[in-house]
């Protein structure tokens, strides 16, 4: 399963609390949320709240996930998608990619890192 397919499947099956989470590594990952039949999508970033000393983000890398869109809330960074075509799913996953790449160093995105949760 790729992130087009995760996205997809949030959207269309399953209920309302469904999910995958991208683990990036040990410490950096993505969660996105959605529920059946929304065209919402929740994402959040890990932020430096819930990484060890040592894997804290740099200002630099902070800068970077605001630039890209995301929101610093009370635990991680959030963004909220509207998914209503398919140039909405392409620049989700673009988002995904490139907070992936250039904010965790993160370049290749395996199905091994998606763990999806449709809720039944």
């Amino acid at each position: 399963m790729n992130i087009t397919e995760a996205l997809q499947q949030l959207l269309n099956e399953g209920g309302d609390h469904n999910c995958f989470m991208l683990q990036l590594n040990k410490d950096f990952y993505l969660q996105i949320a959605g529920t059946k039949g929304s065209p919402l999508l929740i994402l959040e970033a890990v932020s430096n709240k819930f990484l060890p000393k040592n894997k804290q983000l740099t200002k630099k890398q902070q800068d970077h996930l605001i630039r890209l869109g995301w929101e610093l809330s009370e635990s991680n960074y959030t963004m909220q998608r509207l998914i209503q075509t398919s140039a909405d799913v392409v620049g989700t996953v673009e988002v995904i990619q490139l907070t992936a790449a250039e904010v965790y160093d993160t370049k290749v995105i395996d199905q091994h890192m998606i763990e999806l949760s449709l809720d039944t």
